[in-house]
């Protein structure tokens, strides 16, 4: 009954921290900026606040109406998630004229070996979409944005100048890919059993609200990099006056 209550806690909660982040993304004109991540927001917000409710309202938890708008979303939502790492890549490597290329090959190229994989195997297990494949298929996706994500973190990581809020959003994914990751490894070396799918299906939620939330906080309260190099510019030549002063004093 409480793990029931606290799963559509976590659901509602991250229903409203969605729509806070939409809101703000538009009212502050952050969509400007990141239009590839405003699209995703956009998206991800109507499908899994809007779509999937509605299905589930009109034809029940149990139907198979629901059972493959959850899934095929949900393949949907993370192939929008490999295309956003992609141009993330893009935004962070933009002005390496000699890796971004080469990386850009290689990126469509998995992008399209990641289509016709899918397209193939929906034409061929088409009886058993919502089956053994579908998961599979997720899991592989799932690992493959995860890989991503961290060589995409390392990389901004390793950069001199980096855009804040870039590397906030790609945190936020990272939690996104990596939480269910670390849980489904958990459950298999503790063998949980009978609660396994209850107990990832809340930790999945809460690693969802977590990332919403740092995109969240992203937009509303973190200052961009432009303000925060200004001021430690500021900083920096305030504190160089001081010692030159105090030099010339000795």
């Amino acid at each position: 009954m409480m793990a029931s209550v606290f799963a559509q806690f976590l659901q509602y909660s991250c229903y409203a921290v969605e729509a806070c982040l939409v809101i703000a993304v538009v009212a502050r004109g952050q969509w400007r900026k990141y239009p590839e991540f405003a699209l995703f927001a956009v998206g991800y917000a109507s499908i899994d606040a809007i779509l999937r409710p509605i299905i589930l309202f009109h034809y029940g938890q149990s139907s198979l109406q629901y059972r493959y708008c959850y899934w095929l979303s949900d393949a949907a939502l993370t192939l929008g998630a490999f295309l956003l790492i992609s141009l993330f890549f893009r935004r962070a490597l933009a002005k390496k004229k000699e890796i971004w290329p080469l990386l850009r090959s290689i990126l469509s190229s998995v992008f399209i070996l990641i289509t016709l994989i899918s397209a193939f195997s929906i034409s061929s297990h088409y009886h058993h979409l919502i089956g053994d494949f579908i998961v599979e298929f997720q899991q592989n996706l799932y690992f493959t944005c995860l890989v991503l994500n961290t060589v995409l973190y390392v990389t901004l990581a390793q950069m001199e100048k980096v855009d804040e809020d870039l590397n906030l959003l790609v945190c936020g994914l990272g939690v996104q890919f990596a939480g269910p990751a670390a849980v489904m490894a958990l459950i298999y070396l503790t063998g949980i059993g009978v609660h396994a799918p209850a107990f990832f299906e809340l930790c999945a939620q809460a690693c969802t609200l977590a990332t919403w939330l740092t995109w969240l906080y992203t937009f509303t309260c973190k200052r961009s990099a432009e303000s925060t190099s200004t001021e430690e510019r500021k900083e920096t030549s305030a504190f160089a006056k001081v010692s030159m002063r105090r030099l010339s004093e000795v």
